[in-house]
């Protein structure tokens, strides 16, 4: 299935875009691809090389093969793009309440868990209802340093040590490949390490083992979702404004901005 963008509620007059409005557009259109482009030629947009990165999915079907059939929950220590953008693909690509049903209507697959604030009551009672030895806690943070991750991960570290459980069995980091204070950490822990590339920020993180680890755990077929991120990637690389959907999307939100002082987008998937 080809995905599409339909815009027309945005054209509608008076108070939308003109189509002498959108025609005007495609020179800025042009003159913002090449800004990006050269962007991505000095290697600070990375996250649109992540589908091709044939490393990275090899440490992820790695991991998640290992891990078939020995936790009943995986639960996500994270936040912002690092809670996000696995929830967004558990509820996209995940029967409807997967948390809700049980074990035979996952297929044998983990619920997936995700703890993206500090509030006590409510990883109390999440840690509560988990069987600690069957679940595996994913500590996702580039640099180490997220005071609302980490702070999850020291309490998750306390319960998993005061059962005497191998935390190298029930954790997994995804962090900086060299730097930040989670690779040390998993050094000394021996706990394993995946990779968030160097050059990808949090919100641009979903198609990396930020994603795409919580994905092939609870049994998303991340090889055809990177094959399908790779298509839109290269529809997105068009230098036609009216065959490229990034650009379509970009422009009419900056036409909206700039020309009609609409500051606010509604996008409905």
């Amino acid at each position: 299935m080809t995905l599409r963008i339909d815009y027309s509620n945005m054209m509608i007059s008076p108070g939308g875009i003109d189509p002498a409005m959108w025609a005007g557009s495609a020179g800025q259109f042009d003159a913002a691809k090449r800004g990006f482009d050269e962007l991505r030629a000095g290697g600070s947009v990375g996250f649109v090389d992540l589908p091709s990165d044939k490393a990275l999915l090899a440490q992820v079907e790695n991991f998640s093969s290992a891990a078939r059939g020995k936790y009943d929950d995986v639960v996500i220590l994270g936040i912002g793009g690092s809670a996000l953008g696995p929830i967004a693909l558990r509820t996209a690509l995940r029967p409807s309440g997967w948390n809700m049903l049980d074990d035979k209507a996952r297929g044998g697959y983990p619920r997936l868990q995700v703890l993206d604030n500090v509030d006590p009551e409510t990883i109390d009672a999440l840690l509560g209802r988990l069987r600690l030895e069957r679940t595996l806690f994913i500590v996702t943070s580039k640099s180490g340093g997220t005071a609302e991750t980490m702070s999850q991960f020291l309490i998750v570290y306390d319960r998993i040590a005061r059962k005497k459980l191998d935390v190298a069995k029930q954790l997994v980091f995804v962090t900086d490949p060299k730097q930040g204070a989670l690779r040390p950490l998993a050094e000394r822990l021996k706990v394993p390490a995946l990779d968030i590339p160097a050059n990808i920020g949090g919100r641009f993180s979903v198609l990396s083992a930020v994603g795409t680890l919580p994905a092939a755990l609870i049994g998303i077929d991340v090889k055809s979702l990177l094959s399908g991120a790779a298509d839109m990637a290269k529809r997105c690389e068009n230098p036609d404004l009216t065959k490229n959907p990034a650009g379509v999307y970009a422009m009419l939100q900056w036409l909206a901005d700039t020309r009609l002082t609409k500051k606010i987008a509604v996008f409905m998937p």
